[in-house]
C-alpha cells in the first residue's frame, strides 16, 4: 500500500495526511492522478483505466500508475473495488528535492536559473501558452519517453506556479 514518489512516501492503508503547504496543493482538477490497484497490477486493472478513459503516463511503485484523467474519471476509478486509492498529482510531488525546499519556504530561485520541465504530451500546446503568460522564456525542447521536456528560464518567484500547471 506504499506509494513511493521521489519526494514523498505515502501509505494508502493508513492515510495520514501528508502536510503540504496550500501554495503547493492543486487548486481544482489537476488533470493527473496517482491510481493504485488493490493488489498487483494486472490486465483487468489496466482495462479499468482504459474503460474510464484514463491515459497511463508511467508506473509508480507500488502497484500504481500516474494517469491523465479528469475529476469525473478519478471518481469512477475511486468507486471501483479493484482500486486502493486515487490521489491528485499535487504540485508538491512534481518538484525535485532541491527545488522543493525553495518552494515550501516560498523562496525565489537564484537569478538566471534554468529548469527542465517535463510536460504531459497531451497538454504541450496549452502548457507552452501558460508558460508564455507567466513570463517564462522557453530556451529549448527535447523529447523523453514520458513527454516533451522544455528548458526554461523562469521568473525567480515562479516555482510554485510552474509546479501548479496541470500540464507539467
Amino acid at each position: 500500500t506504499a506509494i513511493l514518489l521521489e519526494n514523498a512516501l505515502l501509505d494508502t492503508a493508513q492515510p495520514a495526511t501528508l502536510v503540504i503547504p496550500d501554495h503547493l496543493r492543486d487548486q481544482g482538477d489537476p488533470g493527473s492522478y496517482v491510481v493504485q490497484a488493490r493488489g498487483p497490477i494486472d490486465a483487468g486493472f489496466r482495462s479499468l483505466l482504459k474503460a474510464v478513459g484514463a491515459g497511463v503516463v508511467s508506473y509508480i511503485p507500488n502497484n500504481a500508475y500516474l494517469v491523465r484523467a479528469s475529476g469525473a474519471m478519478a471518481r469512477q476509478l475511486k468507486a471501483d473495488p479493484r482500486t486502493q486509492s486515487v490521489l491528485p498529482y499535487e504540485p508538491y510531488y512534481k518538484l525535485k528535492p532541491s527545488l522543493l525546499k525553495l518552494a515550501v519556504a516560498q523562496q525565489p530561485l537564484p537569478d538566471d536559473s534554468m529548469l527542465n520541465l517535463l510536460l504531459f504530451a497531451d497538454a504541450r500546446e496549452q502548457t507552452l501558452a501558460d508558460l508564455g503568460n507567466l513570463g517564462v522564456k522557453v530556451l529549448g525542447e527535447d523529447r523523453s519517453p514520458f513527454g516533451p521536456v522544455v528548458q526554461v528560464l523562469p521568473p525567480v518567484e515562479s516555482l510554485p506556479f510552474l509546479a501548479g500547471l496541470a500540464g507539467v
